[in-house]
């Protein structure tokens, strides 16, 4: 297999070697790379670089296609594409393709592709929340269905750190399926769900309140604090827009590292930069948003997040 780089386009070429040592030639495809696209928003990313999406729905039906050929086709074209230019097609593997792999049982290739793509370099194009939060629910749902308990727990808990306040029940329903899952932790289920809309202990409790059932999961951080390392070398050049979404993408990150304090300063930082800068309502509301993500995971339940937007839209009026 040989890659050959143009400018903004890639050309691949597959041969095959036969038993006599023949060379037999299977295919040749340019990838556009760089294929420029309208702008889908302030916050929510813009599309340019991406794969366009007529490709993506060509692949995501190849891969519903009847006959196992066409679908085999279609696995291959995913499995070369998050090899070569995972950045290029990580939107689509959240929005297109993840659903029908999950339905085929390829369990692996989401599980494995859901994190290579939320952890590339995405800078360029990086990925909007409900993106992530997708690639992060199908990669729990996969490791579940394999039979990777723990590694699933692992990973409802990295979703239910990044989740957008509004979509929390789903995450806490994900945790506790897998937590039902769990031998270690099955006997738990009730105590996580009542913990998620209990009131915070007062500032003035004399001893320390028991443990949330979160708090006991661990998250191996290794991959997302490595992405993390990358987006910290490139932040200085990035203009004030790109600035946002890196920022926005570092904090995202460190929660699903689970490192909930780290990730809260960066969005505290976000909202501090767009305070004494002309911003946009849509950038304020986001981080403070995000603040309020930051808060959910710090302490594994949903009560003092809604009291921190509650008084931010008090503030507004």
């Amino acid at each position: 297999m040989w890659f050959i780089r143009n400018g903004g386009r890639r050309l691949i070429i597959t041969l095959l070697v036969c038993s006599a040592g023949l060379f037999v030639f299977v295919k040749v495809e340019w990838f556009n790379l760089h294929e420029a696209q309208p702008a889908i928003g302030e916050v929510v990313n813009t599309a340019a670089g991406r794969m366009p999406d007529a490709e993506a729905d060509q692949i995501r039906k190849q891969l519903i296609a009847p006959d196992a050929a066409t679908r085999d086709a279609a696995l291959e074209k995913i499995r070369l594409l998050m090899q070569l230019s995972p950045e290029t097609v990580a939107y689509h593997l959240a929005i297109r393709w993840n659903k029908p792999l999950l339905e085929m049982k390829r369990y692996a290739d989401v599980a494995d592709w859901s994190q290579v793509a939320i952890t590339c370099d995405t800078l360029d194009w990086p990925l909007g929340q409900a993106a992530v939060e997708s690639l992060q629910m199908y990669r729990t749902r996969a490791l579940l269905a394999s039979g990777k308990t723990a590694k699933a727990l692992s990973a409802a808990k990295s979703l239910y750190n990044v989740i957008s306040i509004d979509n929390a029940p789903a995450a806490e329903t994900l945790v506790n399926e897998c937590m039902k899952a769990s031998s270690e932790y099955s006997g738990l289920c009730a105590r996580f769900l009542a913990e998620q809309r209990a009131d915070p202990p007062p500032s003035t409790q004399p001893t320390a309140p028991e443990q949330p059932v979160l708090k006991r999961i661990k998250v191996d951080p290794k991959s997302y604090l490595d992405a993390v390392g990358r987006i910290d070398a490139a932040v200085p050049t990035l203009d004030h827009v790109k600035k946002f979404r890196a920022l926005t993408q570092k904090g995202n990150l460190l929660l699903l590292a689970d490192h909930a304090d780290e990730a809260k300063a960066v969005f505290e930082r976000i909202e501090s930069i767009e305070a004494g800068h002309e911003a946009s309502r849509t950038r304020m509301v986001a981080a403070a948003e995000s603040i309020a993500r930051a808060i959910h995971a710090q302490d594994g339940s949903i009560t003092r997040a809604m009291m921190f937007l509650t008084e931010k839209s008090r503030q507004k009026k």
